[in-house]
């Protein structure tokens, strides 16, 4: 029996969610004064989400600070991140100083974990505004808000409740107090200007369950040289053929910060960035509140139509490959496998993928294992078993096979041994240890574990107890071995393995991954049971 858990998620908001905006309305009775330009930047302190301290009174009258007050259920808050996080990322803290305080008093738990989860691209401390103390004092009554403070310690602009567009006006109007040469973007802001650097897809903001995907993005003229970054690290060029570029990038799990420049005529660098998120298959924790992304819309094929043919032949019993040769015309990596899935190769992409589905074309028919069995029918009876592997009991397939194509057998994502070890994380730390079990240490996990169902309650093992060993080790060469097995132990050590009966079996001397010791023997071998 499989039980399922949900944790209800329960929140008391300090605002009202309003076209895009929140509005404060827990407001005291006494006015909140608002900040105006000129004004003096009002010094405060505090600790960020990660337990560090934040105090801008020293920085006020030496450099630039941008003050960017917002709340996690606020999108128009969200979103701007990666915009001051790439601000930041792009000049010393020392020239421009971002802070971000967060008006969530209520479930300052749910605060910090969200932050964690974006780690890696947010770049600037956030301060959790305890009692509003800090926007009272700025007179913040609508979010999202921004306060910029020149370097002369006077207020340089204030923006309550912005636009897209005054958000990258801001950026621009930051980076123009310290003279950067550096122009930062966040893709989907400010107004559209075919001059410059576009990313077209995917779209900002949006989340999706592929390993990988393709950045499609324009540029004013061929030849320009692109690179691609992710979440600061990997990072890729291409040059750009015609005024169209595209780079497939791989995904993490979670937050990916993807960022993508060149160089325009005038000798800047020309950043735009968006943030993808990209959900598991399985497992629960780890959701995003994202619109999923989806390419095949009417709006997205239009940009594309003007030289690419969107519209596939009429599916019909005898153009099956004709259908599946259009479709690799762009995703040309599904085909170059080793091994590829039947339904490519011979049948066409049209028997899992619906041509008629709206509004996204090519919808999957059905979800999960239940497509699978709509030509793997046999597999049924073969699952039907008392104890069966996650992925399997959640009918989730593509965990460990992908349903195009691989390099490795059975359309494995991964070969057998880091596929299994990239969620058994346990089992990987094995190892490093110096006597490996030849199954372990040739990654066949499979020789000894069934990956989809057994009867045994022991880890999927496809034999019980002796009789699982005995198919490689036959009698013949366990002639030499005198100890016993098969009986109750005279002596034991804590973590002992015995059979149901509470007798000796082969693992209880010996580790079927990996140990220390020679021949799998447990630490101080023979004397960890017998001290004399």
């Amino acid at each position: 029996m499989r039980r399922w858990f949900f944790r209800r998620r329960n929140s008391r908001l300090l605002a009202v969610f309003l076209s895009g905006f929140f509005i404060i309305v827990a407001v005291p009775s006494q006015a909140w004064a608002q900040i105006s330009e000129g004004d003096e930047g009002i010094p405060f302190a505090g600790t960020d989400v990660n337990g560090d301290p934040v105090d801008i009174g020293p920085l006020l009258g030496n450099q630039v600070v941008v003050i960017k007050f917002g709340s996690i259920y606020c999108s128009s808050c969200v979103q701007s991140i990666a915009a001051f996080s790439a601000l930041q990322k792009h000049h010393s803290p020392d020239v421009i100083k971002v802070v971000g305080i967060n008006l969530d008093i209520y479930g300052a738990f749910r605060v910090k974990r969200f932050y964690k989860g974006y780690k890696g691209l947010v770049k600037y401390p956030v301060v959790i505004d305890k009692g509003l103390k800090i926007s009272k004092q700025y007179g913040v009554t609508t979010l999202p808000s921004v306060v910029v403070i020149g370097k002369d310690g006077k207020v340089a602009r204030v923006i309550m409740g912005y636009q897209e567009h005054e958000l990258q006006d801001t950026v621009a109007f930051v980076e123009g107090l310290v003279g950067a040469k550096v122009i930062v973007q966040l893709a989907g802001t400010g107004p559209e200007d075919k001059g410059r650097l576009r990313i077209l897809f995917p779209n900002n903001f949006t989340k999706t369950q592929q390993d990988a995907i393709y950045v499609v993005g324009q540029v004013p003229k061929p030849g320009v040289r692109i690179s691609l970054t992710l979440n600061g690290g990997s990072r890729q060029e291409v040059v750009a053929k015609r005024k169209i570029f595209y780079i497939r990038t791989p995904l993490t799990l979670g937050s990916n910060y993807i960022e993508v420049s060149s160089i325009d005529a005038a000798g800047k660098r020309i950043i735009k960035a968006i943030v993808l998120f990209r959900e598991p298959k399985l497992g629960k924790g780890f959701a995003n509140q994202f619109p999923t992304y989806r390419y095949h819309l009417e709006k997205n094929e239009k940009l594309c139509s003007k030289c690419h043919d969107m519209v596939p032949p009429q599916t019909t019993a005898q153009n099956f490959m004709t259908i599946t040769r259009s479709c690799l015309k762009c995703h040309v990596e599904l085909g170059d496998k080793r091994f590829v899935h039947g339904p490519i190769m011979v049948g066409g992409c049209s028997p899992c993928h619906d041509f008629g589905s709206v509004p996204a074309r090519y919808a999957l028919f059905s979800t999960g294992a239940d497509l699978c069995f709509g030509c793997h029918e046999e597999k049924k009876k073969e699952f039907a078993r008392d104890y069966v592997h996650g992925p399997v009991a959640a009918g989730v397939c593509t965990v460990c096979h992908s349903p195009h194509g691989s390099n490795e057998k059975y359309n494995l994502r991964l070969p057998e041994g880091q596929l299994c070890t990239a969620c058994h994380q346990k089992i990987k730390e094995l190892s490093s240890l110096f006597t490996q079990h030849q199954p372990f240490r040739n990654g066949a996990c499979t020789d000894c574990h069934d990956p989809h169902a057994s009867d045994n309650p022991r880890f999927f093992l496809k034999g019980s107890g002796d009789d699982l060993c005995l198919k490689c080790h036959d009698k013949k060469s366990m002639e030499g071995h005198r100890h016993p097995v098969g009986v109750v132990p005279l002596f034991t050590f804590p973590g002992i393995r015995l059979n149901n009966n509470g007798e000796l079996m082969c693992t209880s001397c010996h580790n079927p991954h990996a140990t220390d010791t020679e021949k799998l023997l447990p630490k101080g071998e023979c004397s960890a049971c017998h001290t004399y």
